[in-house]
Parts: C-alpha cells; structure tokens; sequence
C-alpha cells in the first residue's frame, strides 16, 4: 500500500535516458496517486529534491564555464543565467518542498480528525466522513484504509460494497467449563 505506482528511480533513470519517457511516467504516476494523499506528499517532496539537484548542477556547470572561457559581457550572461536558474529550478524546487511540509502538517491533521469521527462519534460510513470533511469518498477511503493498515483501527476493515468501516470482535476462546462434556463409558465403546 505505501509504495508508488512506478518507482522514482525507474523516472529518473527513464528521465536521464528517453527524455520524453521520463516525464510521461511521471505524469502516470501522479494520475495514479490522484487518490493518495500520502502518496502525493511524496510525490512533491521528490519533485522539490530532484529539481533543486538540478539547480545546483546547472549553476555549478554554469560556474565552471564561466570561469574556463572570459568572454567580454559575461557578467551579463551570468547574471541572465542565474536569473533563469533562480526563477525555473530554485524557487519552484523550493515552493515544492515546502508544499509537501504543509500537505503533511494537513494529512496528520486529517488523520486525527478521521480517529476522532470514528472512535469517539462512532460514524464508520466513508461517504457521511467525505462530507463531514469536504472530501472526495475515494480519497477518504484511501485515507482509512491506510490507517487500518497503520493499525490505527485495531479489528477493523474498509467494506468497499458498503463503503464503511467495519469493527469485528475478537473471537475469544470459550471457557472449558462452557464447553459440553462428553462422558465415555465402556458401555459407550461396546454400542459400536
């Protein structure tokens, strides 16, 4: 359940070697956590890292050209190329990076709220928590799903028919004493 769709290394590696590949593959793995909030705070952290790597590597590259060649008007250029690099990698890598903080800090605020609704009001209906929360039903069932998962609802599981959380009870085990006793004679053993 806590794995992506299509691994992050298999992006990458797809995004080093087929360009175009890399990013289509990025795009089906963000329409398959459409759903998954835990999965989508993921996504946009790994966005945030890899594009501030590429920052630094392009600025480092950048910095190493401009100090092989001296070309008149190259203060220009260089402050044109940190511009670039500043407003297409390091501000959106940053904004992507602090988008997954907050949608964390949001995710564990939910969760508790889904505990709250749950354990203490007793509403196990995934369809009455998606409006209680203004929420899609498929992203709630998501939710709870992970949280039986995480263990957070011991004896519990997601009905998807009904679309509600269902608790069992322990099946405990029976006294001896409750149980029927069998007496055996030998009259009982010669009678077959």
């Amino acid at each position: 359940m806590d794995r992506p769709a299509i691994e992050g290394v298999v992006i990458v590696l797809a995004f080093l070697l087929f360009f175009p590949a890399g990013l289509l593959l990025a795009a089906i793995r963000l329409w398959k956590h459409r759903n998954l909030s835990y999965q989508k705070i993921d996504d946009w952290r790994n966005a945030g890292v890899t594009i501030l790597v590429l920052f630094v590597l392009l600025a480092s590259l950048f910095l190493f050209l401009n100090s092989v060649t001296s070309v008149e008007g190259s203060m220009s250029t260089l402050f044109t190329l940190w511009f670039i690099l500043i407003i297409f990698f390091f501000i959106p890598g940053v904004f992507m990076l602090w988008k997954s903080k907050q949608s964390r800090k949001r995710l564990l605020a939910r969760y508790d709220s889904y505990r709250q609704i749950v354990m203490w009001q007793g509403i196990t209906s995934v369809h009455t928590i998606a409006e209680m929360t203004w929420l899609r039903p498929a992203v709630v069932a998501n939710d709870l799903q992970r949280l039986i998962g995480l263990g957070e609802f011991p004896n519990a599981y997601l009905d998807m028919n009904s679309m509600a959380i269902v608790f069992q009870r322990p099946v405990e085990p029976t006294a001896p004493s409750d149980l029927p006793q069998e007496c055996t004679t030998e009259e009982d053993f010669r009678k077959n």
